[in-house]
């Protein structure tokens, strides 16, 4: 990797990292309601938004990252920050305090494992805590995530906000509160097991020993 990308990286984490820090901020001192303070909502709409461009470092290979798991995580977020730019009762949900906790508490380890992976100093201890920590976080933040989606489903059948109603010039009709109903029980419950299993595998390749040299003598 040429060291103009490695600097691009290496700023682009670091201002990630910069972020979250900023919300986690916000989300510890005011953890006894759920909604964030009018400036860290702003920084989560941003650097959530932000991450659109890991989209585009898959895509290009600039990273070693799936392009197709990349993009349903980051449009899986996105879609959140919209439902709570939208939904009041999303705003006001008790599962914006697990949801936000969990996503700062993995960006801000995430961010800075890679910024300074970028070099090569990243220190055992944070390697060790960007693969483990999901063991508890991520239950944690698909459950918020899940408390968000299903407060928000009564205005969303009563607003029909985002859908296509009939008559319309197309004869066709989008229900976005059945939408969200189906993800939330036929996609989140089934992909929650499938993305757990997927993340240990991960762990166990980033934290198992080297392979020992074959052409080492053996006693």
């Amino acid at each position: 990797m040429s060291n103009l990308k490695k600097g691009y990286l290496f700023l682009y984490n670091s201002f990630q990292w910069y972020g979250w820090m900023a919300i986690l901020t916000d989300r510890v001192f005011n953890y006894d309601r759920p909604d964030l303070d009018t400036i860290a909502t702003a920084f989560l709409y941003f650097f959530q938004l932000l991450a659109v461009m890991e989209i585009i470092h898959s895509l290009t290979g600039m990273v070693r990252a799936n392009p197709a798991t990349t993009i349903v995580q980051v449009l899986s977020r996105v879609q959140l920050i919209l439902m709570h730019y939208l939904v009041p009762q999303a705003r006001e949900s008790s599962g914006m305090i697990p949801m936000v906790l969990a996503w700062c508490l993995v960006e801000v380890t995430r961010y800075l494992y890679l910024a300074l992976n970028m070099f090569g100093i990243a220190p055992r201890i944070l390697t060790w805590l960007r693969y483990t920590l999901f063991y508890v976080l991520y239950p944690m933040g698909v459950y918020g995530e899940m408390k968000v989606l299903i407060d928000s489903l009564p205005y969303l059948y009563e607003s029909q906000i985002l859908s296509i109603i009939l008559p319309n010039p197309w004869n066709f009709a989008f229900s976005f509160a059945s939408y969200i109903w189906v993800l939330v029980y036929m996609i989140y419950i089934p992909g929650l097991y499938i993305q757990y299993t997927h993340m240990m595998s991960q762990r166990r390749r980033a934290l198992s020993p080297p392979a020992a040299d074959s052409s080492a003598t053996r006693k």
